[in-house]
């Protein structure tokens, strides 16, 4: 029984480990698309924005979600 229980206790927080890992590298590869998308020329008028700074604004967004959730549950 006591080893079953140590193997639940582990396996929680390898679940938060790779939860965290995964949050982490999603940040990551975001910010590697934010940079991408920054070499893209901007094509805004003064009417409306391009499609380039709304996506780069959206996932800027969704990077800054992701890292609220990181420094929230995990730091």
């Amino acid at each position: 029984m006591e080893i079953v229980q140590n193997i639940k206790n582990g396996g929680i927080n390898l679940i938060i480990e790779e939860t965290e890992r995964h949050l982490v590298m999603a940040s990551v590869n975001l910010k590697h698309a934010i940079l991408e998308l920054k070499n893209i020329p901007c094509k805004c008028n003064e009417d409306e924005s391009c499609w380039r700074c709304d996506l780069l604004d959206e996932v800027r967004s969704v990077r800054k979600d992701i890292n609220d959730e990181i420094s929230e549950k995990f730091c």
